[in-house]
């Protein structure tokens, strides 16, 4: 299956993620108006898991109303992960309501997206947990008085705002009293100028560009690292898991550095750095730079550009520094002294590997003409992206619950797929 998709977050008021959306799109084929019996992106959590997509945080999967009758047989994802969502009412009829009955008393939940033709259908919004406000709808006046409607008469209703691309338009959603906020909002740079780093954060850094030599010294991370007693405790508290079996006590910070060697002590101090770094913003920043960081490195083969796969690693690490430093990308670039080729492709868009951030930026919107006029014009293959993409959201889970990546390849593995650690 020629599948591209993309697990979109929509946040509460204070930017904590609720639940997931999948977006996604067959190649070279609409589904706006799926007739599969099945929905893809349902084949895909079966076959995957949700925890690699999500989490474990419920997500909204998109299905037509011609499924519904099979969903009750056929859905492997528990009510607590899978909310259905239903994009194409034009067809709905008694009988689908009744299978969203049955599936209602089995636990799941429904979401659509609002449209006027179905605002007085009571017997639908009974049955429904989510009005998702699409982009004609976020611009009608009356939008307020809808939600109140809602409010008043389903409770259970809880409704998104979508498509918000700035902070004004976020805080707009939030006085119109929406329940849940999805767009890019939450990742607009905030550009205030020269502005220095807290303590904590330039020292974030000073870790980050002391990992990048690959012969740093283990004496040099330990220094830095006691500087941060959380960051310290965090990694006491790894080295000496279960998961490990280490068999002795740590006595230090160097020796557990030392114990864990160059190549994992990297590992480890990327992420925990990058978590710590986005821990006053939404995790989600901490999870975009990591997915594209390593979605980066993975499409390196597939670019051809497979001896760039750690410059593509550092560039889609970076790209959201500025957001999470409070500065301009430029000014966050020069902290972290990265090479001109991939400050070319953040800051000017330009250069040889401007063209991977690019085809990663439209994949994360979901923006699927442009992904496939890309793969068209790079001669790219779709099964080869969706599973650069897979391995790059299960490496993030992996480094998210504090676990030693080993990677494991099928028995041909993709020179696109290792890891350039």
């Amino acid at each position: 299956m020629e599948l591209m998709l993309v697990p979109v977050p929509l946040f509460d008021k204070y930017m904590t993620v609720e639940l997931y959306l999948f977006r996604y799109q067959l190649a070279n084929q609409s589904i706006l108006f799926p007739t599969q019996k099945m929905s893809p992106p349902l084949e895909a959590l079966d076959t995957i898991g949700a925890e690699a997509f999500t989490g474990g945080k419920p997500i909204l999967v998109p299905v037509s109303v011609g499924m519904l009758a099979d969903l009750a047989e056929e859905c492997g994802q528990p009510p607590e992960i899978v909310t259905f969502l239903l994009e194409d009412l034009s067809d709905i009829t008694g009988e689908h309501l009744h299978s969203m009955s049955l599936l209602r008393e089995r636990g799941y939940r429904f979401a659509v997206v609002q449209a006027d033709r179905f605002i007085d259908n009571d017997d639908l919004l009974k049955l429904t947990d989510f009005v998702l406000f699409d982009e004609t709808a976020m611009e009608n006046s009356d939008r307020r008085a809808m939600i109140i409607r809602y409010a008043t008469f389903f409770k259970q209703i809880q409704v998104a705002a979508m498509g918000l691309d700035n902070n004004e338009a976020f805080e707009k959603a939030k006085k119109d009293n929406f329940h849940l906020y999805e767009g890019l909002f939450y990742r607009v740079p905030v550009t205030r100028g020269n502005q220095e780093l807290t303590p904590i954060k330039a020292n974030l850094i000073r870790l980050l560009n002391l990992v990048r030599d690959e012969n740093f010294e283990f004496k040099d991370i330990a220094e830095v690292m006691r500087r941060d007693p959380a960051l310290s405790y965090s990694l006491m508290r790894f080295i000496n898991s279960p998961y490990l079996g280490i068999k002795y006590k740590v006595k230090s910070i160097q020796h557990a550095v030392t114990i864990l060697g160059r190549l994992e002590v990297r590992k480890w101090i990327t992420a925990a750095v990058f978590k710590a770094l986005g821990s006053d913003r939404p995790n989600e920043l901490t999870r975009i730079s990591l997915v594209r960081a390593k979605f980066a490195e993975n499409l390196a083969g597939i670019f051809g550009l497979q001896p760039d796969a750690p410059s593509l690693f550092l560039m889609g690490l970076f790209s959201v520094l500025d957001t999470m430093l409070d500065t301009t990308i430029a000014l966050a670039l020069e902290k972290v002294m990265v090479s001109d080729e991939i400050a070319a492709a953040l800051v000017d868009h330009s250069g040889r590997l401007y063209p991977v951030m690019e085809y990663i930026i439209d994949y994360e919107k979901a923006d699927w003409s442009a992904v496939i006029a890309h793969n068209m014009k790079q001669g790219l293959h779709t099964p080869e992206v969706y599973t650069a993409y897979l391995d790059a959201l299960s490496w993030y889970n992996e480094l998210l619950n504090e676990k030693i990546r080993h990677t494991k390849f099928p028995a041909n593995p993709q020179p696109t797929m290792r890891s350039s650690w």
